[in-house]
């Protein structure tokens, strides 16, 4: 990328051919009108051969046959999801999981303490040994 140019996002990038699609009336323009790639380049801030590249690949995705299905999505690596190492999406999906269930395991064992009806801690010490926490004494010497 050069100096003073900037990456559309996909949502200006389809807003630019939305822009595209209105301006030809009846039918998609094979060519756009002199001045308009101009225009929308000044409009979005970016060059006139990103707004060509964009109205080319609507083309070439059917755009001229009625193809309301077009993507003009970046090209770039990285931009899409595809791009994330998936086994590594699902080890981090998954160890989250696992953190939220105890969270929500342990929270659930703590508001029955607090709600059961014998000694809180005699409910406290069984948790405490049943997950193996050490019990951390503070005397004040």
């Amino acid at each position: 990328m050069g100096a003073g140019r900037r990456d559309l996002t996909s949502e200006e990038r389809e807003a630019i051919l939305r822009e595209i699609l209105l301006k030809s009336v009846g039918s998609f323009m094979p060519r756009l009108a002199k001045g308009f790639g101009e225009d929308l380049a000044a409009k979005y801030n970016c060059n006139v051969r990103t707004i060509r590249r964009i109205h080319a690949q609507a083309k070439a995705n059917g755009a001229l046959t009625g193809v309301m299905k077009v993507n003009v999505a970046s090209k770039k690596k990285g931009r899409m999801l595809s791009a994330v190492d998936s086994s590594e999406m699902e080890r981090t999906v998954s160890l989250e999981l696992k953190e939220a269930r105890l969270m929500d395991e342990l929270s659930r064992m703590l508001e029955g303490i607090v709600l059961s009806d014998g000694s809180a801690e005699s409910s406290a010490d069984g948790i405490i040994s049943e997950f193996g926490i050490e019990v951390i004494e503070l005397n004040d010497e």
